[in-house]
């Protein structure tokens, strides 16, 4: 990516574009660029398999891949027909889109309800992948469509199909428009191979984890000797449970969570007020103990990085033996340890809980300490590398937001 742009002083240009371009860009209606589609899937060409789902994030995606079943109804025939470069507006709020969002098929064709408009792009006048890029911005979808829908009582939207192009954005030649989506192009494809990378990661991890807590993979000691067979044994011989409650020093109050285990809650801006009086009664958690949540146990054993109180709704675990914590953490977190832990759970529905009985019956594997090192310090490398990548990706998204901020006006 090493074509030069410049910066542009023009206020009908963006603040930087290729060299070769010095126009000014067209404040154009978008019923210039585009035209309603009204083909059916009359015929039948294609059946429940072939529907279509728009995603912000993955855009114009077959609806089985993407979410494992179709949603279609009954019939299909009265579908839109979504060709290849069609542009396919849905009308469902997101998040970050309440009006929905604009997005080209760049894959195979396929039908949409019909909830959503379809449009074929004028070739004359636009570029398909350069409106992709353009409304990929989330301010420019909802600044182009915050005037043109109505909301209605469900917060569904009011707009027909037609109406959808009645405003303008700013475009520039057919050829600019080109360059800038074979640019913007290459940056796409960057950032999907750094997530398929880091995907390949996180599956190899998941092999790994099953296959080393299954003993389908063992670790061998530095001369290539095979360590001791491991040991199954209950719970409470490896942990006790910690109920002191008195804290005479200020303490953060964590925040139990399964994306980062337990870390203070000011870190994540957890909102929750707890009195005073509340707090007296906390648990004193050290750095290194293990939180189980009491109620509505979804599985999995939290690990805390930080000193702490949690509130009483939690069993802390402290190590009674030496052990490598970071083997044990991701112990807890293997499918098989908790589906055993959770064959000991008592109640209904959400109101499952557990006790530190019921973890103390629940068998542990318990290798050799120089084991658990070598397995502990294998998967630490294999989160590490994952982690990197998912800074990598993030960086990258920045910059391309940056980019397509600049490149359009």
């Amino acid at each position: 990516m090493t074509t030069k742009v410049l910066k542009s002083s023009s206020k009908k240009a963006p603040e930087i574009r290729f060299p070769e371009f010095s126009d000014e860009w067209n404040y154009r209606k978008l019923s210039d660029l585009l035209s309603e589609s009204k083909k059916r899937n009359a015929d039948l060409k294609f059946g429940k398999d072939k529907v279509l789902s728009v995603s912000g994030e993955y855009g114009i995606v077959n609806q089985i891949e993407h979410l494992g079943r179709s949603y279609a109804g009954v019939f299909v025939h009265n579908y839109h027909v979504v060709e290849n470069g069609d542009v396919v507006y849905t009308k469902s709020p997101l998040k970050a889109n309440p009006y929905g969002i604009i997005k080209v098929n760049k894959d195979k064709p396929g039908i949409v309800s019909t909830l959503y408009a379809v449009y074929k792009v004028n070739n004359e006048s636009a570029n398909g992948a350069f409106l992709d890029h353009y409304f990929a911005l989330d301010e420019n979808t909802n600044r182009y469509l915050r005037p043109l829908v109505k909301k209605g009582a469900k917060n569904d939207m009011k707009i027909n199909n037609d109406y959808v192009l009645h405003d303008r954005i700013y475009v520039p030649t057919v050829d600019e428009q080109k360059k800038i989506s074979s640019f913007l192009d290459v940056v796409s494809e960057y950032l999907v191979l750094l997530k398929k990378t880091k995907t390949s990661l996180e599956n190899y991890k998941k092999d790994v984890v099953q296959k080393v807590f299954s003993q389908k993979i063992r670790f061998q000691d530095a001369v290539g000797k095979k360590f001791p067979e491991w040991s199954i044994i209950n719970g409470d011989e490896v942990f006790k449970s910690i109920s002191n409650k008195k804290h005479e020093k200020d303490l953060p109050i964590l925040a139990i969570t399964q994306e980062q285990g337990a870390i203070p809650r000011h870190l994540i801006n957890y909102k929750v007020q707890v009195s005073e009086k509340s707090i007296a009664g906390y648990k004193v958690v050290a750095k290194g103990d293990f939180i189980i949540s009491l109620r509505s146990f979804q599985g999995g054993i939290e690990y805390s990085e930080y000193d702490g109180l949690c509130s009483p709704a939690y069993i802390v675990l402290r190590p009674k033996v030496h052990i490598n914590k970071y083997f044990f953490k991701f112990l807890f977190k293997s499918p098989a340890y908790i589906g055993r832990l959770i064959s000991k759970l008592e109640g209904i529905r959400d109101g499952k809980m557990i006790s530190f009985k019921y973890f103390s019956e629940a068998k542990l594997q318990l290798p050799s300490i120089q084991e658990q090192d070598k397995i502990a310090d294998f998967l630490v490398s294999l989160d590490a590398m994952i982690e990197s990548k998912e800074l990598q990706i993030k960086k990258v998204e920045t910059w391309k937001r940056g980019l397509l901020q600049q490149l359009f006006i």
